[in-house]
Order: structure tokens, then sequence, then C-alpha cells
């Protein structure tokens, strides 16, 4: 899904209006409304959604149309989540470095700059230009705040660890680790180990990506079997859910995230 917003004149924001469009033997084109560009000042800002690979091409269809007809024009993009970003080292040789190929793309685009929110790992911004990242710290708050204010944030696994670690630092809450195990050979993760005690005050576990779920469905029932009685919440900053909340809801009295790919209205689910 994508936006683009542009800047005028009289100092408005307003709404660029575009339409998107397939050409018989399937490859997609993009057309602006030139007459909505008529009193822009030459700054742009791209919303961008991108939860496909046909959302990654609108993105490089959009950008160009909007040069095309402006070529001086500069843009923004606003990017909060960064596909690829997960696949951000080789594993087995034959595999591709999928993160860095994603961000060649970007860069070839030439953004001011390039907005994105709490990415997976410092190997993101380490390869995209002119990026600027947004903290999960402010959409933390407003979860920790929605439980009450007395929580532990938990660190699902090692990787989450120094994001975790700096968010309760800031928000003055303690802090519990937890570590996965996976099978070598699939990478499914097999079980989740807690290392600390357990408190007698409601935990909030905090990571940057849900998909399936299958760390955190682990992680709850590790709690569960020390403390069967803890209250739990779940904040991510990107939301795929892709086995749905229903998974994950048994577990967790909260589920929060910055960045859903369900509706804002889902049944147990709160955008913060």
């Amino acid at each position: 899904m994508l936006q683009l917003h542009g800047q005028f004149k009289d100092g408005t924001v307003q709404k660029i209006p575009f339409e998107s469009f397939t050409f018989p033997g399937g490859e997609q084109g993009l057309r602006i409304d030139t007459t909505a560009l008529k009193d822009a000042d030459g700054h742009f800002t791209i919303e961008a959604a991108l939860r496909s690979s046909s959302d990654i091409l609108s993105l490089l269809m959009l950008t160009d149309a909007l040069r095309q007809t402006l070529p001086a024009v500069e843009i923004s993009l606003r990017m909060p989540y960064v596909p690829y970003a997960r696949q951000d080292r080789v594993c087995r040789d034959g595999e591709s470095l999928s993160i860095r190929v994603f961000a060649q793309l970007i860069n070839t685009l030439n953004f001011r700059t390039v907005t994105v929110l709490d990415p997976h790992s410092a190997v993101t911004p380490a390869l995209i230009n002119n990026v600027i990242v947004t903290s999960a710290q402010n959409h933390v708050a407003k979860a920790v705040a929605a439980m009450g204010g007395d929580v532990v944030l938990v660190a699902p696994d090692m990787g989450a660890s120094s994001r975790v670690r700096d968010i309760a630092r800031a928000l003055g809450l303690q802090m519990l680790q937890a570590q996965k195990t996976r099978d070598a050979s699939s990478g499914v993760v097999t079980g989740v180990q807690v290392l600390g005690v357990v408190p007698p005050i409601p935990l909030l576990v905090v990571d940057d990506i849900c998909d399936g779920g299958r760390t955190f469905i682990e992680l709850a029932l590790a709690v569960r079997r020390i403390a069967p009685q803890q209250t739990m919440g779940l904040y991510v900053s990107h939301g795929i859910f892709s086995k749905g909340l229903e998974v994950l809801s048994p577990l967790y009295r909260h589920i929060f995230t910055a960045n859903s790919w369900l509706d804002s209205s889902t049944p147990g689910l709160t955008v913060v």
C-alpha cells in the first residue's frame, strides 16, 4: 500500500492521486494525476507499507513516475517495515543476501531520507543510504501504560537483548531474558528457556516482528510451566501474524503492535 504526499506553495501538505494498472502481459504500470502537481514546491513523501513483491515494484514505479514529471523533485520515503531484513546473513552456501539486494534497490532511487521503524538488526541501517531509524520506545511505552505501568519487559531471545535492554532502561523498567533453541537442520524453533526468576508482576514480551508466532508461543509455555497464573502481554513493532491471533491470544492477555498486517479493528489486537 502506497500513499504520495506533496508540500505545496501555500504551506499545505496534500495527498497526490495516482492509479495502478496491469498490462495484458502481466506487467504493472502506474500513472500520477499530474494536474495535482501544479502548485507543488518540489518536496514529496511516499508512505510505503510494503507487504509483497508487488508493493515493492509499485514503489519503484511511483518514484519513477514522479521524477518523470518533476525531474528535480526531492522525495523522502517512510517505510516502517523493511522487507527482506530478516535475511541479513548468509546461512548456507548458495543463498542470496536478501537485505543487501533490497537495500541496493532502494539506494538506486536516491531518496532524500528513508525512515524505518525498529529494523530487525543493525545490518539494515548500515546498508540503506540516508536512513533514519525510529525506535520502538514510544510504542512500547503506550503498551506498558495499557497494562497498568507495573510490568517487566522480556527479551524473547539473544537477538532482542540490546533492543529490549535499551527500552527498559529508558522507561525505568526491569528486564527478563529468554533464549530460544532451534533445530540445526530446519531452523525451526524447538523451545524457549527463561534465564532468570519470573517476577510476580505482569510480563510484556518485546520484539520487532511476529510472523507465525512460534517463538512467542514457546516462550509463554515456558513461563506458564514456572508461573501458571502469570499475566503476559506481547508487543511487536511489525505484526504479520500469518497464523492469526488465535494461536497467541490464549497465552497473551494483551497483544500490541505499531504496524499490523491485520486490520486495526481485529479483536484482541491493540495498535499503539
